[in-house]
């Protein structure tokens, strides 16, 4: 090797050191760009992951949520029809609705304004159980003509970051000034003989 650096003169020399500088700087350039694109493939990889558990983790916590609440709904003993309700907005119960909720619906447009406001509702979760037990036998007891108010004003109050206590608050005051009208007796018609 020394026997060719020895008949090179002094430019070719230049050239030749040259051409494996570039070589290298080639070879350090090539291995440069392949490490960065492995670091950023990994980090890419691991933010994926992140994201992946944190859905899991958020998607189990909605279940536990949800588990919590359908236990605490059957220890305070509902009635039949309040816990049908307010398993219905959880999406609990089929969507097949029953021969009178369908005329129910139809009568009253298509949409059972009811479970539109507890759907609003359940859109809180800060907010205690009484309260919530309260909110939602005033809902049953409201006039269901009114409901669809009060469920434009619980949108307002879900688009503008209300606390459950003020939206809560605003169902209870609304249900107990709509109350729902009684239903008129069946006139009975006098059994006499002859």
């Amino acid at each position: 090797m020394s026997e060719l650096f020895e008949r090179l003169n002094p430019s070719q020399l230049t050239a030749v050191l040259c051409s494996f500088a570039g070589a290298v700087t080639l070879v350090v350039f090539i291995l440069s760009v392949l490490h960065y694109q492995l670091r950023a493939l990994s980090d890419q990889t691991a933010l994926e992951r992140e994201r992946q558990n944190a859905d899991i983790a958020m998607q189990k916590e909605q279940v536990m949520s949800e588990i919590a609440l359908k236990q605490e709904l059957v220890k305070r003993n509902l009635p039949p029809e309040e816990l049908r309700l307010v398993l219905e907005t959880l999406g609990a119960v089929s969507a097949a609705p029953e021969p009178e909720a369908a005329e129910e619906e139809s009568a009253a447009g298509g949409e059972d304004q009811a479970a539109r406001v507890l759907k609003q509702l359940a859109y809180y979760g800060d907010v205690d159980g009484d309260t919530i037990e309260e909110t939602v036998a005033l809902v049953a007891a409201t006039d269901p003509s009114a409901l669809g108010t009060l469920a434009e004003v619980l949108d307002d109050c879900i688009a503008n970051d209300h606390s459950g206590d003020v939206a809560y608050s605003i169902a209870r005051a609304y249900c107990q000034a709509h109350p729902q009208a009684p239903a008129a007796e069946p006139e009975h018609e006098p059994s006499g003989g002859a």
